[in-house]
């Protein structure tokens, strides 16, 4: 569900930057998930019972995949800065990611 989000801003941060510019980005979305079994439900064609509730929404995923809007990059939970934001993290873990999102930042 939430890959759906992020490919969904990606593709309307990317018409934005378009109207902006008027620039088309033709640079690939490199989503970084960690989540194994999310990246293979969206890269297999295989219809799983037990994701029926998101099946449009995979669909969606997977088509954006194909069409190599998007890439998907596994990165281990522990490694995942995004967790800086939607978890309690100890004070070393914090030390860790303030680098990361400084530099990108600063990019």
């Amino acid at each position: 569900m939430s890959m759906c989000a992020a490919v969904q801003e990606a593709k309307f941060l990317t018409q934005l930057l378009k109207d902006m510019t008027g620039k088309v980005v033709n640079e690939t979305v490199n989503l970084n998930v960690d989540s194994q079994s999310a990246i293979s439900l969206a890269k297999n064609p295989v219809f799983h019972q037990r994701s029926k509730h998101i099946d449009i929404r995979y669909h969606f995923v997977r088509s954006e995949v194909e069409n190599g809007f998007v890439q998907l990059q596994y990165v281990p939970s522990k490694n995942n800065i995004a967790n800086m934001f939607t978890k309690a993290l100890s004070r070393v873990k914090l030390k860790q990611f303030i680098p990361a999102i400084l530099g990108t930042i600063e990019q």
